[in-house]
């Protein structure tokens, strides 16, 4: 099992989040752990989180 243990997964970064984690999956990546910095990030972080049950969250 590979975990990412830190990344940012942002609209403003990435046009198809959804594109980017499925990539991750096939390449290996079982888990990947997102990190929210600003009040929108971790908005948007916690939104997917909700939606992908192999991303986690670090607020910081």
């Amino acid at each position: 099992m590979f975990i990412d243990t830190h990344c940012h997964l942002s609209c403003e970064d990435y046009d198809d989040i959804s594109l980017v984690i499925k990539d991750n999956v096939e390449a290996g990546i079982d888990k990947m752990i997102i990190s929210g910095c600003t009040r929108s990030s971790i908005e948007e972080s916690i939104k997917i989180t909700e939606e992908y049950k192999n991303i986690y969250l670090t607020i910081g």
